[in-house]
């Protein structure tokens, strides 16, 4: 017999409008999505793993901290790459959050605020906080912002002379 379980899941998404991450609080088996809370547009999910009500309140202040930095795009992929570096343990994740600390300032702090074992603690900011900065580097441009039409010139796609091969 298998039984229900109530623990709720925390999947990752993103509003491509006012470009915030969210983690979205889903139970088991319910199709149910939710809109952003800041503008009301429908949120995409991002791929990847889903989290736990312990991980959420670790996200909503890394989500203080970037909001606070102020960030591009090209920023926020840049550090998602440093991160992902220390994800793979290609480098320390002391290392890749003491570098990325210097561009987000607030994170430091926040890193040895919680209680949990340090590597533990590393581990869960360096995942949050790189599905956070990629979704933010991801995002396709508004479409308000691409122009209306593109020209082509006529002969683009002209046939091409054939040329006699010697």
């Amino acid at each position: 017999m298998r039984v229900k379980s109530n623990r709720v899941n925390y999947i990752p998404a993103y509003c491509e409008t006012c470009r915030r991450a969210a983690l979205v609080a889903v139970q088991p088996n319910d199709g149910n999505f939710t809109n952003c809370e800041a503008c009301g547009q429908r949120l995409r999910l991002i791929p990847g793993p889903a989290y736990t009500s312990r991980d959420h309140a670790l996200f909503e202040s890394l989500q203080d901290v970037v909001r606070r930095a102020e960030i591009g795009q090209s920023r926020a992929l840049e550090l998602s790459y440093e991160l992902e570096r220390g994800a793979r343990g290609e480098v320390e994740l002391e290392l890749v959050l003491d570098a990325v600390a210097e561009r987000l300032p607030g994170l430091r702090d926040l890193a040895l605020a919680h209680g949990e074992a340090r590597t533990e603690k590393l581990r869960s900011i360096v995942s949050l906080l790189t599905m956070l900065l990629s979704a933010m580097a991801h995002v396709p441009p508004r479409p308000s912002s691409m122009p209306l039409a593109v020209a082509v010139p006529r002969d683009v796609f002209a046939p091409m002379p054939a040329r006699k091969i010697s």
